[in-house]
């Protein structure tokens, strides 16, 4: 997948603008708070529906406009068509969007026709952050190329915010014949979730150290997957056992929804043995390899969004880091402030090509 085109108004500080960019490295120059991120972030929004910045989407809306707007004609490579797709969010934080004019009312639409990898600052709480960081990471994946994955994890979030409700409120009683249709809806899904990411992470473990390796010149890393419950014995045997105790805290203590990844270098975690430099590039590799898995399994490439590469590795590490992205033969759009001038050291063995957008005050021109 890749943008042919975008149109942003009125969100944050960018009044108005069009552009083509490059089907490969797209870079994004200017001053903090010159209107980078809010690019980025307009990307964002038109893939996912939501804001990497904020939960409150009404404060994407620039003050003198009475709604913000993203439109991207999205280019699929594989199946040889381009598709329209816009995402307009009112001054009361509604959120409506189209595809080739015909309304869509779930973001997966948006998110299954135009995947977008984000690096930022907040990437890096794949490694130090809680077990919900990493478990959304999975989702991604599996989202992405698992069709039947989205629809389970709804079906068992459905049922868990069931019985969570019943442990706190049902009448004691009755309890057990309350909870048992709920608890026989999440043991189904159950089953299927953790195949599923079980067999997702072995798949993603064994190219996330290959490629971490092949960055860091480090071996030993290993990636391993934490159910959140004994699978040796069946779902609904746990919930049950575990009955009183959940009753007690007023929420289901195990499952899938307490999934994690365990992310170890030579057995220690990672996190505590590798430098903060090594870290950065491990997270790097996470999402590099999220991108093969699409490309392996749907035949699409990822876009990736990369703000302020330039602070988050130093130069050597950066160009190792794009010379892999510009392996994976996707589009992307990096930030940088004016300190690299035009782009020049960005000009990298097998770049094929290669946009310098200037932005000022919300206002982009090409410089090359």
């Amino acid at each position: 997948m890749r943008l042919s085109k975008i149109s942003i108004s009125g969100v944050r500080n960018i009044n108005a603008i069009d552009v083509q960019p490059s089907s490969a490295l797209n870079l994004i120059v200017g001053k903090n708070g010159s209107g980078k991120t809010s690019f980025l972030e307009s990307l964002f929004v038109l893939g996912t529906g939501r804001s990497f910045r904020t939960t409150r989407l009404r404060s994407v809306v620039q003050s003198s406009q009475e709604k913000a707007l993203v439109y991207g004609m999205v280019q699929n490579d594989v199946l040889g068509i381009e598709q329209s797709q816009g995402v307009e969010i009112a001054k009361n934080g509604k959120v409506r969007a189209r595809q080739d004019g015909i309304p869509v009312t779930n973001s997966s639409s948006l998110a299954y026709s135009l995947p977008v990898q984000l690096i930022n600052s907040d990437t890096f709480l794949l490694l130090d952050g809680g077990p919900k960081v990493r478990r959304q990471y999975m989702d991604w994946g599996l989202f992405h190329v698992e069709p039947g994955y989205a629809e389970c994890w709804r079906r068992f979030s459905r049922a868990l915010k069931q019985r969570n409700q019943l442990l706190r409120y049902g009448k004691l009683r009755a309890l057990d014949q309350q909870l048992q249709p709920w608890n026989e809806e999440l043991s189904a899904c159950a089953s299927s979730i953790h195949l599923f990411r079980k067999a997702h992470i072995e798949e993603l473990a064994i190219l996330i150290e290959g490629r971490f390796e092949q960055m860091c010149l480090t071996p030993g890393l290993a990636v391993s997957y934490k159910p959140g419950w004994n699978v040796a014995v069946d779902y609904v045997d746990c919930l049950s056992a575990n009955l009183d105790k959940d009753r007690s805290v007023g929420y289901t203590r195990e499952g899938p929804h307490r999934a994690d990844l365990d992310i170890t270098l030579d057995g220690v975690n990672a996190i505590d043995r590798l430098s903060r430099g090594q870290s950065k590039m491990l997270v790097c590799a996470l999402k590099l390899v999220q991108g093969d898995i699409l490309a392996a399994a749907r035949g699409h490439r990822a876009i990736y969004l990369v703000d302020d590469l330039p602070s988050e590795l130093d130069g050597d590490n950066r160009n190792l880091f794009l010379s892999q992205l510009i392996g994976t033969k996707g589009q992307v759009f990096v930030t940088a402030t004016d300190s690299v001038k035009n782009g020049e050291s960005w000009d990298l063995p097998g770049l094929e090509e290669k946009m310098v957008f200037h932005v000022e005050q919300g206002s982009f021109s090409l410089q090359r």
